[in-house]
């Protein structure tokens, strides 16, 4: 049973991953394929990797090599790139807590030694 998709529904077949030839950026089309399901992610980035194989063989092997998301990695994915709100309210709390126990580590450095 497929899962109602947030946003346009893609598929390998739908979405085609933009080729920019020898300028294209590993970061943008890692994005895009990551945009995609974990069941789409393969057939698209091995598309991907054979157009780019004729123009930038090292880029076309760095596309070849990202590995599928997991169902929890897509899923945080897509949480990020259409709540980024709702990311944000959820990392903030983990933010000040790091900055708490920072700041409490650094007033325990500047205390002077217990002698033994």
């Amino acid at each position: 049973m497929a899962h109602p998709q947030p946003g346009p529904a893609r598929t390998a077949a739908s979405h085609r991953v933009r080729d920019n030839g020898p300028e294209a950026d590993l970061d943008q089309i890692t994005d895009e394929l990551h945009t995609l399901t974990p069941d789409d992610f393969t057939t698209a980035r091995n598309r991907q990797a054979d157009e780019l194989k004729k123009t930038d063989r090292p880029l076309a092997a760095r596309i070849r090599a990202q590995r599928r998301p997991t169902q929890a990695a897509w899923a945080a994915n897509q949480l990020a790139l259409h709540h980024r709100d709702l990311v944000a309210d959820l990392l903030g709390p983990g933010q000040e807590l790091r900055a708490a126990q920072e700041q409490l580590a650094s007033e325990r450095r500047r205390q002077p030694a217990a002698p033994p």
